[in-house]
């Protein structure tokens, strides 16, 4: 769990947190995004637990849009969002 996940309860509350600068805002959700990123390879290898985490990565990537953060981790080839090579 990130220091995202532990202060804030949804990517929304993010966004609207004033007291935070753009770009802290954008670093707190791509590190959100990073972390479900590896909970779902996690889950795809049988490593994870069934229960869905109660922020999805579609979420999180909405509001970074919203923030117009830029694509840190484009969807790729994989769920980690790079390319196959």
């Amino acid at each position: 769990m990130t220091d995202s996940q532990r202060n804030y309860a949804t990517p929304e509350e993010i966004a609207a947190a004033t007291q935070l600068s753009r770009g802290e805002r954008c670093e707190l959700l791509r590190r959100w995004e990073y972390d479900l990123r590896e909970t779902a390879v996690a889950e795809e290898e049988g490593m994870g637990t069934s229960t869905p985490p109660p922020v999805t990565l579609e979420r999180v990537r909405k509001v970074l849009r919203t923030l117009e953060c830029g694509e840190q981790y484009p969807t790729g080839d994989h769920k980690q969002g790079g390319k196959v090579v």
